[in-house]
């Protein structure tokens, strides 16, 4: 029972740390450019793209030597495209995110009971560098491949990082061992 609980507060301390990174601090938005003329690149879109997912420019299936010379010549986009809008902030994805921060909870109570960690602060840097390395290979991932900004990519970082260290303090002083 005491495992579930503080799997249960460390998933919401991660959760209200990521509301606040989001809605009041300013480094995401700082992160983020402006579509110049929003209504005509949202024109373009929907004339151009049949449904929701992950588009890429130059389009990857096409012959290797035209993609190369396409991605040369640029532009080069990843488009994570939804045709209809939605509530912004819906009820699900605030589901979908807490399930999320749970799930991950419980990974890294797991991989903690499986060390021989003894004391708070070795507990912490444990989950630390756990949510640093997350937020690492997740994010640098996509600025090596996926030509995210470096900017947005290590704002991305460290807010991973950041909600991983305040999960883990709870996660270390609430632990068994």
């Amino acid at each position: 029972m005491r495992r579930i609980l503080f799997t249960l507060l460390a998933a919401l301390a991660v959760f209200v740390w990521q509301g606040t990174s989001w809605v009041a601090l300013p480094f995401h938005n700082a992160a983020l450019l402006s579509v110049k003329d929003e209504a005509a690149v949202g024109a373009v879109l929907r004339a151009n793209l049949p449904q929701d997912g992950v588009y890429m420019l130059p389009n990857q299936g096409t012959d290797p030597n035209t993609i190369a010379d396409r991605y040369a010549a640029g532009p080069v986009a990843t488009i994570n495209y939804k045709a209809v809008g939605g509530q912004m902030m819906s009820p699900d994805m605030f589901i979908r995110g807490i399930l999320l921060d749970i799930a991950v909870a419980a990974i890294l109570v797991i991989l903690m009971g499986m060390t021989e960690l003894r004391g708070y602060l070795p507990r912490l840097i444990f989950v630390s560098l756990i949510g640093l390395a997350m937020g690492l290979f997740t994010n640098l991932n996509n600025w090596i491949w996926m030509s995210q900004s470096l900017h947005y990519t290590m704002v991305d970082v460290v807010d991973t990082w950041v909600a991983w260290t305040l999960g883990g303090a709870v996660l270390a002083k609430f632990s068994e061992k």
